[in-house]
């Protein structure tokens, strides 16, 4: 664990002998150690054209036997849910279908070390089960297998045997996961988040703290009349892919809406939508009571991707921010000053990164530049994919004030997410998604009488949802406008 930039990646690299140090030595116990990595963006490394043939080629390159490579093949297709997919391919799989990707051609060569970067962040309830499910059935069958997880989730580090926290290139934290993470006070030291299992833990705690009485949050700001509505909408990828089929949604502007849904289920496709990126095949996208088409959306809708080196292509920090206001015309006296307002907004020293190649950048910083090519624009409508994941507690921290700043100002958000407690936190809105189809659309607080509504969209329970389960609390967190558990345990501390 540890900041954006503090070298966890860089590590992991050395320790699977993809860099070699410039000084000192990287041992092994086995001489012969072979490492499987899967890095932060599966697409780094997905090379083949079907599901098949990306899990048979690392077998292929190390010469086994053909007869055992399709035995592999087939144990691995059924392991990791691809059974009936195996001649798919992969450029048509969402983000969290590709992780599991990657970890199966990862584990199909039986390595040493299994190193994973980042490897539940793009993955829902779901998929975060059966990764896991797929590292234990490997260690069963190699019990020295070494697992070595570079992640910002404390979540993720709660389930491991050790947690080593990194500053700087430096280790500042070497401790048994539990010992570091129930620890409040090293927690913020090192800027880590504690995981919502442990604070839950102390909100059960205190529950003979709670007031009953507890006065009702009288700043809660109501719905205007604005809307996007989306009327009879339909979708069908090219490959015959059916998304979408008379979907109808309205949207409140000048609020944040948070989007969720299993892998698969729809959320990036309705965002690429909306930002005018793709067409829809029918219906209608209706701002203001006009309808619109996709090149009507493109000029007023800003889209943050799930993958940021997807939209990033310049040479420096400074050329890929300024370039949307290039192509507006827009003064280069004007550009530099809000380049540099933009990469201050999201955490970055102009002097430090403007220079800087952006492809050199750790995955949390290029998605700090993305965001910042985002908001230079000053667009009325943002859309954000998965925009916590990589960032460390504290950039997670601050994108959620520019949320609220940009909230405050009018600006129409949506935020896509399998992060649910993010969503909660973040949003003012939720919309719950089952495989192209509407759950639940509303007022966050709303959804704490609908629990159920998590678990039939196959997605996860905020915790803070799951602790509304009590009266008491609930009734604390619906007066009072709780967003987050952390924001609860703080609550709670100033009763008692």
């Amino acid at each position: 664990m540890g900041s954006n930039g503090s070298g966890k990646t860089t590590l992991a690299l050395l320790a699977a002998g993809l860099l070699k140090p410039i000084s000192g030595v990287v041992e092994f116990d086995n001489d012969d150690c072979r490492a499987g990595v899967v890095f932060q963006n599966p697409d780094n490394q997905i090379i083949s054209v079907t599901i098949e043939r990306e899990l048979a080629f690392p077998l292929e390159c190390r010469q086994v036997e053909s007869s055992e490579i399709r035995q592999r093949v087939d144990k691995m297709l059924a392991w990791s849910g691809f059974e009936g997919r195996r001649f798919d391919s992969p450029n048509n799989l969402s983000g969290g279908e590709k992780q599991k990707l990657a970890l199966a051609a990862a584990l199909i060569a039986h390595p040493d070390l299994l190193i994973l970067d980042e490897p539940t962040s793009h993955l829902d309830a779901a998929g975060n089960r059966m990764l896991h499910d797929l590292i234990r059935r490997a260690q069963t069958e190699n019990p020295s297998l070494i697992v070595l997880v570079v992640t910002q989730a404390s979540s993720e580090a709660l389930g491991c045997d050790r947690v080593i926290v990194l500053d700087s290139g430096e280790i500042v934290a070497d401790s048994p996961p539990k010992e570091l993470l129930s620890n409040q006070e090293e927690c913020d030291k090192l800027h880590i988040r504690p995981p919502e299992k442990l604070l839950a833990e102390s909100v059960i705690a205190s529950l003979n703290t709670i007031n009953d009485q507890n006065s009702p949050d009288n700043n809660v700001r109501e719905q205007g009349d604005d809307r996007i509505e989306i009327v009879g909408l339909s979708y069908c990828w090219p490959d015959g892919v059916d998304v979408f089929d008379d979907l109808n949604l309205t949207l409140h502007c000048g609020r944040v809406t948070g989007i969720a849904a299993l892998s698969g289920g729809g959320k990036t496709t309705l965002g690429l939508l909306l930002a005018g990126l793709i067409e829809q095949d029918g219906g209608d996208i209706v701002i203001g009571r006009i309808k619109t088409n996709a090149q009507d959306r493109l000029q007023n809708f800003c889209y943050l991707f799930q993958f940021p080196e997807r939209q990033i292509f310049s040479a420096t920090v400074f050329d890929e921010i300024a370039f949307g206001l290039e192509c507006m015309g827009v003064e280069h006296s004007e550009i530099e000053q809000r380049v540099m307002s933009s990469l201050e907004t999201v955490g970055l020293k102009f002097a430090d990164f403007a220079q800087r190649s952006p492809f050199n950048l750790s995955g949390g910083e290029m998605r700090k530049v993305a965001l910042a090519s985002n908001l230079v624009l000053n667009r009325d409508v943002l859309i954000f994919d998965e925009p916590n994941v990589g960032l460390d507690n504290e950039s997670v921290e601050s994108f959620v004030r520019i949320v609220h700043n940009l909230d405050n100002n009018g600006r129409t958000q949506l935020i896509i997410s399998h992060d649910t407690e993010f969503l909660f936190e973040v949003c003012d809105d939720l919309i719950l998604m089952d495989k192209g189809r509407i759950r639940f659309v509303g007022d966050k607080y709303d959804v704490i009488e609908e629990p159920n509504v998590f678990r039939d969209c196959e997605i996860a329970i905020p915790t803070i949802v799951k602790l509304c389960e009590n009266e008491r609390i609930r009734n604390l967190v619906r007066n009072t406008r709780i967003r987050s558990v952390r924001q609860l345990v703080d609550t709670l501390k100033q009763t008692s």
